[in-house]
């Protein structure tokens, strides 16, 4: 049985074996299933990335977004010790840096412009690998997981963001075993469509 180590080094392999053009065709087929779907075109307040090693490029949604009166942010790094996320507002052409794990990510807003993932309507979560029981396999470091930690607790009806992995088909997996700290996704987009695990 493979480590997730492996596994995060046979898919992240797999990702980056498609061809710009095919990773495209598919990021484009992504984003019109995601342009569709109810909870995409009820949110305000929606929590995007820029794709790195290969990832589904969401910038299109980025820009349908826009168009339509969403508020669009990004995710940056915080304090080192805290492990989490923040989130500040973004348009296309704002200035961009590199953080210390090579991503591409804002330059620093102030404090009071920064939000927090549980006062986003949706999240587009980036991840590796997933399972039909929307365990989600991510890079290693609990980013997400650490910045969605209030979903464990929260027992109420309506648990916000909703989170949506992104992916290709090819990531995946038959089975994830979750780890303590892990949150699952409520849904996730493929090429094929939107699989919906939680109807938070």
């Amino acid at each position: 049985m493979k480590t997730r180590q492996e596994l995060r080094q046979q898919l992240r392999q797999q990702r980056r074996a498609l061809s710009a053009t095919r990773r495209a065709q598919l990021s484009h087929a992504i984003c019109r299933h995601l342009a569709h779907d109810r909870r995409y075109q009820h949110a305000r307040h929606v929590a995007f990335y820029l794709a790195n090693d290969a990832e589904v490029d969401v910038s299109y949604l980025i820009q349908h977004a826009r168009e339509h009166g969403k508020q669009v942010y990004l995710p940056v790094l915080g304090l080192r010790h805290s492990g989490k996320l923040w989130f500040v507002p973004y348009k296309p052409g704002d200035p961009l840096y590199w953080n210390r794990f090579g991503i591409a990510e804002p330059v620093h807003a102030p404090r009071d412009r920064h939000r927090p993932l549980r006062r986003m309507d949706l999240v587009l979560v980036p991840l590796v690998g997933f399972d039909q029981q929307g365990q989600r396999l991510g890079m290693g470091a609990g980013y997400y997981d650490k910045s969605l930690a209030h979903r464990r607790r929260d027992i109420s009806h309506w648990r916000r963001p909703y989170s949506m992995g992104i992916a290709y088909a090819l990531q995946e997996l038959p089975h994830i075993e979750p780890h303590s700290l892990d949150v699952a996704l409520d849904g996730v987009t493929t090429e094929y469509g939107i699989q919906y695990f939680s109807e938070a």
